[in-house]
């Protein structure tokens, strides 16, 4: 038996959830026992979520927070292809290439994640957002996050896609220090959870960007580029008697050019970085995936290096 779903109908913490009804389903068939599989009562659907959501736009409830997106990204810079080295024609065919974190770089980044009062994504975002600039020279630009969306205490245990998308604007104009990049990123994904509410296609309307928040650069499409920790632990099935496995289907295209994952398994780290074959080669990805983690490496160790 394989367990699928279309991303538009199911997220990752939804997947999660669907896969723990499915093993109390399992374990109540296995035992006999119907009530020891039965599934808790829902005090909500999806429709519900895709109700409320409709409601907060008629109703102008997130003026507020569309009125700090509008200002947040005003003046917001394309990232110009043309810029990343070696880079060619896009051809919206994805290239997947991987690289560990070794265990000791895992334990700096923790240590310096506390120090300052920031989480390990801001840490591994700032480690993506310093290559990026080294490798354009650009000092101002964006990457996309998925989030997880508001949702009422009700919506609890409901599957559906209850991911959003946010645009964290990388001015780095007023960073010098690898240290004050990361503080930097620590006070910009803090404010763009906090306005996080109106989904991703509300903060776009109001703005002259895309899906992938850019803008038209000289009539060529800039880059598109996004920052994902995806968290793999506990996606695992147990269904006793039989044997599970997680297995990742191979990616064919990509809507972005470049899109860097931390994947999380077992209190262990990977990076998984999908490109634009088009773009950059095979060879060109992991040299940029070698970047991210000597950024990683040099800000953990001495987060008062140049950030350039």
């Amino acid at each position: 038996m394989a367990l699928a779903a279309h991303h538009a109908a199911v997220d990752g913490l939804s997947f999660a959830t669907a896969s723990r009804d499915l093993e109390s389903l399992y374990h109540g068939f296995a035992t006999g026992d119907a009530t020891d599989g039965a599934l808790p009562t829902l005090g909500a659907g999806y429709r519900d979520f895709a109700a409320w959501q409709a409601r907060c736009i008629e109703e102008g409830s997130w003026k507020d927070q569309l009125a700090w997106w509008r200002e947040t990204l005003a003046g917001l810079p394309p990232l110009a292809r043309a810029r990343l080295p070696g880079a060619g024609e896009a051809s919206g065919l994805a290239g997947t290439v991987t690289r560990p974190l070794p265990p000791d770089l895992l334990i700096a980044l923790r240590r310096r994640a506390r120090a300052v009062g920031a989480t390990e994504f801001m840490v591994l975002l700032t480690a993506w957002v310093a290559t990026l600039r080294r490798c354009t020279g650009q000092l101002d630009f964006a990457v996309i996050t998925p989030v997880g969306a508001v949702v009422e205490p009700t919506m609890q245990g409901v599957v559906g896609m209850f991911l959003n998308r946010v645009l964290l604007r990388c001015d780095c104009g007023g960073s010098t220090t690898l240290q004050q990049l990361l503080e930097r990123m620590r006070d910009v994904t803090l404010g763009a959870l906090a306005h996080g509410e109106p989904p991703h296609e509300e903060v776009l309307a109001t703005l002259d960007l895309d899906a992938h928040g850019r803008a038209p650069l000289d009539g060529r499409a800039p880059l598109a580029v996004s920052f994902n920790l995806t968290e793999l632990s506990g996606m695992q099935l147990q269904l006793p008697g039989l044997r599970c496995k997680t297995s990742s289907w191979p990616r064919h295209k990509t809507s972005f050019d470049l899109a860097l994952y931390a994947v999380s398994r077992a209190g262990a780290y990977e990076w998984v970085l999908v490109h634009d074959r088009g773009l950059l080669s095979t060879a060109g990805a992991e040299t940029l995936l070698a970047e991210v983690e000597r950024a990683l490496a040099e800000l953990v160790a001495a987060p008062h290096s140049p950030a350039s």
